[in-house]
């Protein structure tokens, strides 16, 4: 939820120089999200991708986790869901 899907900066530790690495600048044009069963507010999170990015979106119907908060039935209500928030 704290990635900015405009201009992202970050940083990652380097274990061969034993520190962190100067701040990287982002600007993705593809977002992947593997576990969207796992975002509470799904519409919140992908209310924050601006228009115009390439998104790939995998959830699942194994709805008996505790975890798996925002699961959908079956590929049309999961699409459904997606189409509805970015409309």
């Amino acid at each position: 939820m704290d990635i900015d899907y405009k201009t992202h900066v970050w940083q990652s530790w380097s274990n061969k120089n034993n520190r962190m690495s100067k701040p990287i600048t982002d600007q993705p044009d593809t977002i992947i999200n593997t576990s969207c069963e796992h975002i509470g507010n799904f519409s919140e999170w992908y209310s924050k991708i601006p228009k115009g990015k390439l998104v790939v979106l995998q959830g699942n119907d194994y709805f008996e986790l505790n975890e798996h908060i925002n699961c959908s039935a079956d590929q049309d209500s999961f699409s459904e869901k997606a189409a509805e928030i970015k409309n």
